[in-house]
């Protein structure tokens, strides 16, 4: 009984092992979509400033 248990307890701690590598990439990513999105919001305000009369809405 004793085995089994100590097999799932290592299996355990390895899989929270992944847990914690995969949860730092994704905290990774959202600081570069974050920072992506800030530079596009940058960039928007730049083109709306440039030329006032044209909208940059891509959405026509």
């Amino acid at each position: 009984m004793l085995k089994k248990q100590a097999k799932y307890q290592k299996k355990a701690a390895k899989q929270e092992k992944k847990i914690a590598k995969y949860e730092k990439k994704i905290q990774k990513y959202r600081d570069k979509i974050k920072k992506a999105r800030q530079k596009k919001n940058d960039y928007e305000k730049q083109a709306r400033e440039a030329n006032p009369n044209i909208s940059t809405n891509s959405s026509k």
